[in-house]
């Protein structure tokens, strides 16, 4: 493997842990949308939210996918494993997708959904995460 392969190989990795990072935080900062009554309060973690999901876990999620998307031929990366893999990474995309909405609909006033049904938001990537690095590291199909 050459430096430059390391190197493309060590973005993508970061770019996957720290966007992975913020699917499994963002359902728990959004869960405590309902609970804020203080406008001070309010408006704070309406910054949080909107920091981590596009400051952090947008840009990560697009580093994440271009330099997956380059190594594959670099790495020469092929299988049954591989479509798997893409898929879930699909999944992950429209579950970063779902959360902006839900970042968007929050923007202004908080809307009044159940924190039980927001904190179960957090099953989603703490199934898809480790089936992507199940996927990678197995390489089962």
């Amino acid at each position: 493997m050459d430096l430059a392969t390391a190197w493309l190989k060590a973005i993508h990795i970061a770019a996957m842990l720290v966007w992975s990072a913020a699917l499994v935080y963002l359902p728990s900062l959004l869960a405590a949308h309902p609970a804020t009554s203080d406008k001070t309060a309010f408006y704070r973690l309406r910054a949080t939210i909107r920091i981590v999901y596009i400051g952090i876990a947008s840009p990560a999620a697009i580093i994440a996918i271009i330099s997956g998307s380059a190594l594959i031929p670099v790495a020469l990366a092929h299988g049954g494993w591989l479509a798997l893999k893409l898929t879930v990474v699909a999944l992950m995309a429209v579950f970063h997708v779902y959360c902006g909405s839900l970042v968007a609909a929050f923007r202004y006033f908080p809307v009044r959904r159940s924190p039980v049904l927001l904190h179960t938001l957090v099953v989603v990537p703490a199934i898809l995460i480790p089936l992507v690095f199940y996927l990678v590291l197995g390489k089962p199909v």
